[in-house]
């Protein structure tokens, strides 16, 4: 099946299959998940109820921007393919 069929039959998640594997990336979840842990030692249970909220909305806006990036990227990439193959001629030689 191409990776049109399978976009068009939902079985291509592009946000759901992206899992960064970098050494930076693990070191900043544990330092993240120190802190909360440390913050939820301190605060009152509703006060970290508070900032766990925060938390979620700026994991929102996140998403959002990284879903805006991946269209500009789709789009860009897109209109540079398109560029290329139109002008294939110009790269032939007579």
């Amino acid at each position: 099946m191409s990776i049109l069929e399978n976009l068009y039959y939902g079985k291509v998640y592009p946000a759901e299959n992206i899992h960064p594997k970098s050494p930076e990336h693990r070191d900043v979840v544990k330092r993240i998940d120190t802190e909360f842990k440390l913050w939820e030692n301190k605060l009152t249970k509703e006060d970290f109820t508070k900032l766990e909220d925060l938390c979620g909305l700026l994991a929102e806006s996140s998403s959002i921007e990284m879903q805006d990036a991946f269209c500009y990227g789709f789009k860009l990439a897109t209109t540079i393919l398109f560029e290329t193959f139109s002008g294939k001629d110009e790269l032939i030689r007579e």
